[in-house]
């Protein structure tokens, strides 16, 4: 394990989740977008380690996934509509 990565997780995963779940309205969903968002960090740990703010840079990335999850959930929803309402798409 990389060093200082479990204890980041520790710390920062309940404010993640609460927060995320203030944003999305779900907290599965949120408990997901968290952990995309720690995965992340996971893979690039060297570079978020060596950051002035790892816990913003996290809290960054997950808060993008998350408006890039709602941006998703609007375009198919209103692409649904279209196709059951009949209307040109």
């Amino acid at each position: 394990p990389a060093p200082g990565f479990d204890e980041l997780c520790r710390s920062l995963s309940p404010r993640l989740v609460g927060s995320l779940t203030l944003l999305t309205g779900d907290r599965s969903r949120a408990e997901d977008v968290a952990q995309e968002a720690l995965a992340r960090a996971w893979m690039r740990w060297d570079e978020v380690a060596a950051m002035a703010n790892p816990n913003g840079w996290i809290f960054t990335v997950a808060v993008n996934l998350a408006k890039s999850g709602r941006r998703r959930q609007g375009i198919e929803s209103r692409a649904n509509l279209r196709s059951v309402g009949g209307a040109e798409t």
